[in-house]
């Protein structure tokens, strides 16, 4: 046995989620169990206790909750990822605190680190997926109308937003380390992420009608805007956090990265359409070897300042979007990345919330928090409209689009699950 010292993802009993407890881990990890029958009557080690069949009980589970919550909920028209919140919430919260042989049995400290692996794996697949769906062209084919509506649903809100930081941080005496996590919430609620919109615009089956195009083509400027931003304020970050030549020569290696998707990974997937016969599938090979290389731009880009997810994001970009090699990959990805790996980054992350220690009036943080979150929401609200109003929108499909430019998902909530791991929220991730 080696004892460890890592963030676990659960903490303390009675904390909820601790950065410092510590706990053992068996060297080698004890991944295959020997089947339940030699355990029945014997004391010591159960088949659960292997990671594997844990990691199995643990989908199974938490599967069951989420869809038993959707068979209440999809009653009042609630989508499917509100369940999976609430399936989360109810693993994370509701029932451990009612049962500590539950917490030993399912969701111990070191098997929620491979649930979460599992989950990290899954919405990099997710990511590089969004790329391919992305057609980038479109920035080039929108109109004025989508232009400016990305452009505006995401600068005013976040500088309104900024000035409300600004404001309730001299009111309530707010420190730079809780200004800091009060700026990641301006940004997530700030941005429109395209997988959130495009999600939304789906489910609700509107993604050949003209809002539902005019949403995306908004959502595709502002993931495109936000992305050049977020990345920039990393690198800017760095500098702060490491040896100035480290930062440049990090800068210097993402610039090498995205030349090196346009003019040799973007010739080489056109290269590939073109050596498949009109109406014949995509080699597999192929497939396969693309799914490699973006996997492997995970590790390229975490290896060098950026976070995991850029990497395969933008080499999905480079992926042209549709038949023949664009709509293979979704084909043979999309079902277990939707179906699988998504329902478990969204219930995994919420177990992770504590409701019990939101204190709205003994909390300074937590009211600046509700500040700013109003604040943004509103202002991106009313900012999203403006556009499509001066182009004789009408009334109604303007504040539709509004409400749709507004939407929160998957992404906002794997952000603040990112954020939390690398410790920028540390121990009051539960009250943002």
């Amino acid at each position: 046995m080696t004892e460890l010292n890592p963030r676990p993802f659960v903490g303390s009993e009675n904390q909820g989620y601790n950065l410092s407890s510590r706990f053992c881990m068996p060297v080698p990890p004890y991944v295959n169990s020997n089947g339940i029958w030699q355990f029945i009557g014997k004391a010591g080690n159960h088949p659960w206790d292997a990671s594997l069949p844990r990691l199995e009980l643990q989908i199974i589970v938490a599967f069951a909750v989420t869809h038993a919550c959707h068979f209440v909920l999809k009653r009042f028209g609630i989508p499917m990822i509100a369940s999976q919140i609430t399936g989360g919430l109810i693993l994370g919260q509701a029932i451990p605190g009612l049962n500590r042989y539950y917490k030993h049995v399912l969701f111990s400290d070191t098997s929620l680190g491979t649930l979460d692996l599992v989950a990290t794996f899954g919405y990099i697949l997710f990511l590089f997926l969004t790329g391919v769906k992305m057609d980038v062209s479109m920035i080039q084919k929108t109109g004025k109308k989508s232009l400016f509506t990305g452009l505006l649903t995401l600068l005013i809100p976040f500088l309104l937003g900024a000035a409300a930081l600004e404001k309730m941080s001299r009111i309530l005496g707010i420190g730079m380390e809780d200004k800091m996590k009060l700026l990641v919430v301006t940004v997530v609620h700030s941005l429109s992420p395209f997988p959130s919109i495009a999600c939304l615009v789906s489910d609700l089956r509107i993604i050949n009608s003209e809002l539902g195009r005019l949403g995306l083509s908004c959502a595709l400027v502002s993931e495109m805007i936000g992305l050049i931003l977020t990345r920039s304020a990393i690198w800017i970050a760095s500098i702060y956090h490491a040896p100035l030549h480290s930062a440049y020569r990090n800068l210097g290696i993402m610039v090498v990265y995205l030349l090196a998707v346009v003019f040799v990974v973007r010739p080489a997937m056109l290269w590939v359409v073109k050596q498949t016969p009109e109406g014949k599938p995509v080699n597999s090979l192929h497939i396969h070897n693309i799914i490699m290389l973006a996997l492997g731009a995970g590790y390229i880009s975490d290896l060098f300042g950026q976070h995991v997810y850029f990497g395969p994001f933008v080499f999905g970009l480079a992926v042209p979007a549709g038949p023949p090699l664009g709509s293979a990959l979704v084909e043979k990805l999309d079902p277990m990345v939707s179906g699988l790996f998504i329902p478990l980054v969204v219930t995994s992350a919420s177990m992770r919330t504590n409701l019990s220690d939101i204190k709205l009036l003994d909390d300074n943080l937590a009211k600046s928090t509700a500040v700013i979150v109003a604040v943004v929401v509103l202002a991106k609200v009313a900012t999203t409209m403006i556009p499509p109003l001066y182009c004789k929108v009408p009334k109604r499909d303007a504040f539709a689009l509004a409400l749709i430019m507004s939407t929160k998902g998957i992404v906002e909530i794997s952000t603040y699950n990112i954020s939390r791991n690398i410790e920028v929220f540390q121990s009051s991730f539960h009250k943002i």
